[in-house]
């Protein structure tokens, strides 16, 4: 038997799979040299790490065989996927013409990539998008946070500068990956 029996790996990610084998009355027994195999997807080590190509699709077939015997489990390459969820926002709900305050704005990595600056991941203005209405339409990681890994929370500690006309103006951001695509959710709108 294989473990996992199904799996979904990430372009370029691993897969550690394992064999448990059993006797005719299904008692374990010491797993002999197993030679592993892999159908497509990326390949496989003769301790059954599997690595994922860098090309999505699948399943594909993982077989972990001894002469006769053998086990079977499959595993898809999936494509990364960015997501965030929105988890706080702190901005005052009022600002004087031409003034800076501090602003935070908290998000969840809910997708399967991993964050860096390097990578392009910053938090990007909205309505309208790339708006420089608050002195700023990008703030960064930040500094000591080299990355956000799935299921981690970043906070963006920023500056911003209200506009130097007195009036209310839209509030909002998204995070972005620049040059590849804006995703997650959306700050709740708000209007200072």
């Amino acid at each position: 038997t294989l473990t996992p029996a199904t799996a979904t790996v990430v372009t370029g990610g691993t897969q550690q799979f394992t064999a448990a084998v059993t006797d005719q009355f299904g008692a374990s027994v010491a797993a002999p040299a197993l030679t592993w195999t892999v159908g497509g997807g990326g390949t496989i080590s003769a301790s059954g790490l599997f690595t994922a190509a860098k090309t999505a699709g699948g399943p594909y077939s993982i077989t972990a065989t001894d002469g006769a015997a053998h086990g079977n489990a499959a595993v898809t390459v999936a494509a990364p996927v960015n997501n965030a969820a929105y988890v706080s926002m702190s901005v005052p709900s009022a600002m004087t013409a031409g003034q800076s305050y501090p602003v935070s704005v908290t998000v969840t990595n809910t997708g399967t990539t991993t964050w860096t600056s390097a990578g392009s991941y910053h938090l990007g203005s909205q309505d309208p998008q790339d708006n420089t209405t608050w002195g700023t339409n990008r703030a960064f990681l930040p500094a000591g946070t080299p990355s956000v890994a799935p299921g981690q929370s970043v906070t963006f500690s920023f500056t911003v500068t209200a506009p130097a006309s007195a009036g209310t103006y839209p509030f909002q951001w998204r995070m972005v990956q620049d040059g590849v695509q804006w995703f997650g959710d959306f700050t709740p709108a708000q209007t200072i």
